[in-house]
């Protein structure tokens, strides 16, 4: 293992318990103005011996106002982080979010070169197939459950 991967892996747990800290709690109410369709979720399979995996949906609105993904999390893992790829300096680099916005009538596609879900702590092994029970946390929404299978390439 490299330096640079060790200290890339520490950075994300710091992150992700600052992240788990700040959580929001969702009202006890929740009031729709429209909706968000979950289309083709998926979790890119990893190596045997991976501790984290990226995740990938595209949330499709037909919502009047604007949905604010706040959270996701999932049972067999650690924490799941929203997180964005950006060049900097001409490498890409994950930036945690704390949210991921989807405007009124938008559709946003997460991939490799953009948003993304980080899948962090595997407490079990998933083989190519598995699905994963993803509960994702919008803000004045009721949580949505989207199962999202484990791939080797994304669905078409």
């Amino acid at each position: 293992m490299n330096i640079k991967y060790l200290v890339s892996l520490l950075f994300l747990i710091q992150a992700a318990q600052v992240y788990a800290e700040e959580a929001v709690p969702l009202p006890k109410e929740a009031v729709a103005s429209g909706s968000v369709t979950v289309e083709r979720p998926w979790i890119k399979a990893g190596a045997e011996d991976a501790i984290m995996l990226a995740g990938f949906v595209t949330l499709k609105s037909d919502a009047s106002e604007r949905w604010l993904l706040q959270k996701a999390s999932a049972r067999y893992f650690r924490i799941v982080m929203i997180h964005r790829t950006v060049l900097q300096d001409g490498e890409p680099q994950m930036l945690l979010q704390s949210s991921l916005t989807v405007r009124a009538g938008e559709t946003v596609s997460m991939n490799k070169q953009g948003y993304h879900l980080m899948f962090i702590g595997l407490k079990r092994k998933y083989k190519e197939g598995s699905k994963v029970k993803v509960v994702l946390q919008f803000e004045n929404q009721a949580p949505m459950k989207i199962n999202f299978p484990i791939l080797k390439k994304a669905p078409k």
